[in-house]
């Protein structure tokens, strides 16, 4: 059992706001902020880089640049995880995702779950974790990320197709507003004992820095 006086951990979250407005208001991606945990020892300090372009009208169907990568800001390598959700049950449900700029996939069931397979056909680098402990609900950089380097793109950009109203001159009632949170985790990767994690040592690492049974 690791004890909290060993741990040489510090957290980085950095929050993200993604915003679409209501029918010929402007849609806005957000911009970003951050909040740091320092600990002299040594910090993994990482932020959310993204690019993204800001539509100039809302509409049915809405497709946003929205490219999201983490940075390792600080002074020593670290393990990433990255939370992402639409705060609307409702948009997550009809949103879609591209992985690659040009395919675009359900958010739950093209991509979620695709990426909480072992083996998944988007990505080798970037794991979801559907269960229910600690390590649930994000998204796992299974490699460590070097200082000053940036992970590759989780997303590219997001694509919501209201659904039309039987009545074609109410459409615009079906246009939602909706925010995507994302923010990020790091975790040191050197072990308590000196020794270091290697780059297929993720899952541990966050295992035992949350406590979690493997």
């Amino acid at each position: 059992m690791i004890s909290n006086k060993k741990k040489i951990i510090a957290l980085c979250i950095a929050a993200v706001i993604l915003s679409a407005g209501i029918g010929t208001t402007l849609a806005y991606l957000g911009a970003s902020d951050s909040k740091e945990n320092k600990i002299v020892v040594g910090t993994d300090v990482a932020e959310i880089s993204e690019q993204f372009s800001e539509p100039s009208v809302q509409t049915m169907n809405n497709t946003t640049q929205k490219e999201i990568t983490v940075k390792n800001t600080g002074n020593l390598p670290c393990f990433v995880r990255v939370y992402a959700e639409f705060s609307d049950s409702d948009i997550s449900s009809i949103a879609k995702v591209s992985y690659d700029g040009s395919n675009y996939v359900d958010w739950i069931t093209g991509f979620k779950d695709e990426l909480a397979k072992s083996t998944n056909s988007i990505s080798e680098d970037w794991y979801y974790d559907k269960g229910n402990t600690k390590l649930g609900g994000y998204f796992y950089y299974k490699k460590i990320l070097p200082v000053g380097e940036s992970t590759p793109t989780l997303i590219k950009s997001v694509q919501v197709n209201f659904p039309e109203s039987a009545n074609s001159e109410t459409n615009i009632d079906q246009i939602r507003e909706y925010n995507m949170v994302v923010y990020t985790e790091t975790v040191q990767t050197g072990d308590i004992d000196g020794a270091e994690f290697g780059d297929e040592d993720w899952r541990e690492a966050w295992q035992r820095f949350l406590k979690v049974q493997p």
